[in-house]
């Protein structure tokens, strides 16, 4: 069966897609060129649990993201993108761009509030080059005053109270500008928020910026992302959010849409992206053997030792020591642990350790081997994680290069920690069954360990509030089916702001997700923007970063095909 088969088969969902791609995006409509009760023709609305026009018929609306090189700061990035773009984004079959600003086009630090008129004639003239081809636009908060949100690090907006003053200033201002223009989706507040503290930040300011966009534009639907998570400190580690509405909340406006984002399976979307240090190993789609598993989802329950290691486990001896094989077991007695992996540890040791050549076993009740769960040289220490306890004050320690490894070069190693400090990886978890027991082998030596230090493999186990999957479709469809029954249970219309998968896993599958991925949301009827047109750290159509044009020859022609092929009507 063709991928356009696979996409259309459904009747209804392929009749939403040819009215939103024949749709015409009509002029901006003049003070008094405007329909029934001053409503501006053409503008899109939120009516259920989808998109309508001004004859209330269902939109289907499918695009992708313009960075607009946002993490730069580049105040008015025209070299991004030009008409031609437009020109291939409507050839690739869509009718969005998700297009990301940073506050810095539009107001300076130093003047909050004076608005740069550069900045809003670029965007008049994206307006006219999305109308011309019948696509719309959504205008994305992608970094506001106060700083970006999405690693973690954009306190600011929380705890000075000043930027989001300057934030709800500037939608103002981008509402009453565009307060008529049908191009316009609407207004998709801000990306990826993680706030300094609980939920009701995010609440509050969200429902604060749609009363001030609604004062000068009643008709524009205002697009407001689920809550990512909170980090106090700013440190980059944040908390996902856990709770019952997955990070979403009503707000009080019926012209709402409301927006996630997924990577899942992060470990292979994100693989060998240089800012993802859990991500740096080859890995594919699809396989059912591989599961995977998000922090969202994860509650810790136990390691292999509390405090000191139990019989069989030995640590790592004081000193220097050559390269030893080491072996921890455990029988999972619990049924609420649903999965573990391979750790290793140094506790308060002033010297290193080096950890190499490592192997997980699965044992049934009766002792026999059921399987080899994983394998791995500790050969790149960018696939490794170092953790930190933080509960010790300073907390001291640092992932080492080996300069020698058990079979290989090189190996990975802890050095000079104050408190407890663990090794891990995301590419190495396994299912866990009750009445299993667990073998962990693997080689260590040490370089000068201080005496009474504690340095060893471990395993931890920890308890998933979803079914655990296979990293295969049907792990894709639970993760949008979460959200999905949120939008249904409160009747409002849902909106993928963003997915993706890097360059290089087009060598492993990439091409397979993607297809899943679109054949999965036009089934749910779900409006999406795929991550990215260019660039973008390897997620680009184009693989070309700014400031250098957009090369055609540089073009992901599997992914231009899939994309064509899925969404021509």
């Amino acid at each position: 069966m063709s991928r356009r088969s696979r996409t259309l088969r459904t009747s209804l969902g392929a009749l939403v897609l040819v009215a939103a791609l024949t749709s015409p995006v009509r002029p901006a409509a003049a003070d008094g060129d405007v329909g029934g009760g001053g409503r501006p023709s053409g503008i899109l609305r939120a009516a259920g649990q989808q998109i309508v026009d001004d004859a209330g018929r269902p939109v289907a609306l499918r695009g992708v993201a313009f960075g607009n090189a946002v993490w730069s700061d580049v105040e008015l990035p025209t070299a991004h993108h030009g008409e031609v773009d437009y020109r291939r984004v409507r050839a690739m079959g869509m009718n969005l761009v998700r297009f990301y600003l940073n506050y810095r086009t539009f107001e300076d630090d130093a003047n909050p509030g004076v608005w740069k008129e550069a900045g809003f004639r670029w965007i008049d003239q994206n307006v006219a080059w999305a109308r011309r081809y019948g696509i719309r636009l959504q205008l994305n908060m992608h970094v506001p005053q106060g700083g970006f949100q999405s690693l973690g690090r954009g306190v600011a907006l929380w705890n000075d109270l000043r930027n989001q003053d300057r934030l709800t200033a500037l939608w103002r201002e981008i509402a009453r500008r565009y307060r008529a223009e049908p191009v316009v989706l609407g207004y998709d507040l801000l990306n990826e928020p993680v706030t300094a503290g609980e939920k009701v930040q995010w609440v509050q300011l969200a429902n604060r910026l749609v009363r001030a966009i609604r004062e000068v534009d009643p008709w524009h639907v205002v697009t407001v992302e689920r809550l990512n998570g909170s980090n106090a400190d700013g440190s980059g580690a944040y908390q996902p959010v856990q709770d019952a509405d997955l990070g979403f909340f009503p707000v009080d406006d019926p012209n709402i849409l409301y927006e996630f984002h997924t990577y899942r399976p992060i470990e292979f979307t994100h693989q060998f992206a240089s800012w993802m240090p859990c991500c740096q190993a080859p890995t594919s789609y699809p396989d059912p053997s591989a599961i995977s598993v998000s922090w969202d989802h994860l509650s810790w329950r136990h390691w292999t030792f509390d405090g000191t290691p139990p019989a069989g486990a030995l640590r790592v001896p004081d000193g220097s020591t050559p390269w030893t094989a080491y072996r921890v077991r455990y029988t999972v007695t619990d049924p609420t642990w649903h999965v573990g992996r391979p750790t290793f540890m140094s506790q308060r040791n002033a010297g290193t350790v080096y950890f190499d050549d490592f192997e997980v076993r699965e044992y049934d009740p009766q002792g026999d081997l059921v399987r080899q769960l994983a394998k791995g040289e500790l050969e790149d220490p960018a696939s490794w994680h170092l953790w930190l306890d933080q509960s010790t004050p300073q907390a001291t320690g640092t992932r080492v290069v080996g300069p020698d490894g058990h079979a290989g070069t090189r190996s990975v190693g802890i050095s000079g920690t104050n408190t407890d400090a663990s090794l891990s990886s995301d590419a190495y978890w396994f299912r866990v069954r009750a009445g299993h027991t667990y073998e962990l082998t693997y080689w260590a030596r040490g370089q000068d360990s201080a005496a009474g230090s504690t340095s060893l493999g471990r395993l931890e186990f920890l308890t998933s509030s979803v079914p655990v999957i296979g990293r295969e479709k049907a792990l894709l469809a639970a993760e949008l089916d979460r959200y999905a029954s949120w939008a249904r249970a409160h009747d409002v219309p849902l909106y993928l702001g963003e997915f993706g998968t890097v360059r290089d896993s087009f060598d492993r599958g990439g091409a397979r997700w993607v297809a899943d991925m679109l054949d999965l949301l036009a089934t749910r009827g779900i409006s999406w923007t795929y991550h990215s047109y260019r660039g973008d750290g390897g997620f680009g159509i184009y693989h070309d970063e700014y400031p250098n044009p957009v090369d055609p020859a540089n073009a992901n022609d599997v992914l231009v095909d899939l994309f064509r092929g899925s969404l021509a009507p």
